[in-house]
């Protein structure tokens, strides 16, 4: 599953760094609608890749347990990736 083009943590406006343009929920729910795809599809893996802020992260963790245990599935091997944008070992977020 790839990363969205929002950020739960990072504001996309300069001038108004309290502004976010998409919340935790709304993700989540993202991520669980690409979970049922891959799993219908039957995908053997879950994959979260190329994130790069840590609360969008959590959304597609939490959206990967919600997921099983709501469809009453054995979960499959959940794989993440994410992105380092410093010498520091910090994401874009913190």
């Amino acid at each position: 599953m790839g990363p969205t083009t929002c950020s739960c943590s990072v504001a996309p406006k300069v001038e108004d760094p309290s502004f976010r343009n998409i919340d935790f929920d709304t993700v989540k729910e993202a991520y669980k609608e690409q979970i049922k795809g891959l799993v219908l599809g039957g995908a053997h893996i879950i994959f979260i890749e190329t994130i790069f802020d840590t609360l969008n992260a959590k959304a597609g963790i939490v959206a990967y347990f919600e997921f099983f245990e709501e469809q009453e599935l054995e979960r499959l091997p959940l794989f993440i990736s994410g992105t380092l944008t410093d010498l520091a070992g910090r994401t874009l977020s913190g």
